[in-house]
């Protein structure tokens, strides 16, 4: 028997969901609970997963796109997994804002174990990387995209990006007429 990942899912979330979108997301979750067939159960999780995205609540959101990814775990489920993960790295203000930064990047890494030359996963997972304890393995991954894929436009952005943040503004001006 499936459980919900998160009980009392509401009680967690800081942004108020109207009633409409309690309702909704009410019938999805008793959907996801009762539905026997493992195809429409993972499509129910996919579309809470999306609901819950839609309305900023990025916790329950990563909770059922990992239960879809884990089921389906194709490289594109992999990296809409990872994707989740870090929005709600990137939102969270809780103690597991941390969790979703490594989750995302275990996601990541798994797409690219499934292609090695997916240069948009690579990217985002070099992004896990700047925002960790490690920030040069993040840029150590744009420059091997670069290498690869000189004018890949991802990465020439997100280098640009960092450089301003680093008040590199000349390198960074540099990177986005680049």
């Amino acid at each position: 028997k499936k459980e919900e990942p998160t009980k009392d899912i509401q009680k967690m979330h800081k942004n108020e969901t109207s009633e409409k979108d309690k309702i909704s997301l009410k019938e999805l979750t008793k959907k996801y609970l009762m539905v026997l067939n493992p195809e429409k159960s993972i499509s129910f999780a996919d579309s809470l997963a999306g609901k819950y995205r839609r309305l900023h609540q990025y916790d329950s959101a990563t909770k059922y796109i990992e239960i879809v990814a884990n089921a389906r775990p194709a490289s594109k489920q992999l990296i809409k997994a990872g994707d989740y993960n870090f929005e709600a790295y990137s939102f969270s203000d809780t103690e597991d804002r941390d969790q979703y930064n490594e989750k995302a990047r275990k996601y990541y890494n798994l797409a690219l174990e499934k292609n090695a030359k997916d240069y948009e996963a690579k990217c985002k997972l070099a992004m896990t990387y700047v925002g960790s304890e490690n920030p040069m393995q993040g840029i150590g991954l744009l420059r091997e995209v670069l290498k690869d894929d000189p004018k890949n436009e991802t990465a020439i952005y997100q280098l640009g990006i960092l450089s301003l943040q680093s008040g590199q503004n000349q390198k960074a001006v540099d990177r986005f007429k680049e």
